[in-house]
């Protein structure tokens, strides 16, 4: 496999569409920080900790692993935090979800993240994870695909409403080209993969290292710094 990257540089962030606590009931399943045991008879009861929400911008895999990490650990407990990790769906939906107040934190991708904000979706990137977005073409080396202008004419798979999808026409403009010198298709995420090994696409949009920006909602942010910063800790 090779690929082009540089689909604009866009760092992965913690999103704050910093909203008030409370989230979502899921229909997969969610990893929940423990609220701590009570002392023995006569200690003072621990301090009820803040039910917190954060959705990611996919199903598990790799990226993730810090925050399961932390939960495991203590780390958020420590902040006051009794925190519940939900999957996500794609990065725009983990965008709308943090703007409609339906959980506190969101992971999601720049691209998703700039795309919320320009269309009146409250949110705020709080933090930074990944410095480069992982944003790519990727094809087999049998392509020979040498420069992006290589791509003119051949079938490209996408999934529609992606982060990598919303930045494509920018990557194609920085390189002369359009998104009609180039023949898109939409496949499900699951079936992009099966598609290139087919051999029924030339290459396919997709994170070069799997598959974030971490958000909160703007009143969150206003309404509660100290809560997105103890997160963020």
């Amino acid at each position: 496999m090779r690929r082009f990257t540089g689909m604009i540089a866009s760092a992965a962030v913690v999103l704050s569409v910093v909203t008030g606590c409370g989230g979502t009931t899921s229909p997969q399943p969610v990893a929940t920080g423990a609220t701590g045991a009570t002392g023995a008879p006569g200690t003072p009861a621990p301090a009820a900790k803040k039910a917190v929400t954060l959705m990611l911008n996919w199903i598990p895999y790799g990226e993730h692993a810090p925050f399961y990490y932390g939960l495991e650990k203590g780390y958020f407990s420590d902040e006051g935090i009794d925190l519940t990790i939900q999957p996500g769906g794609g990065s725009g939906k983990t965008v709308q979800a943090v703007g409609g107040k339906q959980v506190t934190f969101g992971w999601a991708d720049g691209p998703a993240l700039i795309n919320g904000i320009s269309n009146g979706i409250p949110v705020k990137s709080v933090g930074s994870f990944l410095q480069v977005g992982p944003g790519s073409v990727e094809f087999f080396a049998d392509k020979n695909f040498k420069t992006p202008a290589d791509l003119k004419g051949k079938t490209i798979a996408m999934t529609a409403g992606d982060a990598v999808s919303q930045t494509f026409g920018a990557f194609l403009a920085a390189n002369n080209m359009t998104i009609k010198d180039v023949n898109v298709v939409n496949i499900d995420p699951t079936g992009k993969l099966a598609a290139l090994q087919a051999g029924k696409v030339d290459a396919i949009l997709g994170f070069f290292h799997d598959q974030a920006p971490t958000i909160a909602n703007t009143d969150t942010l206003k309404n509660d710094p100290e809560l997105v910063k103890a997160f963020l800790r």
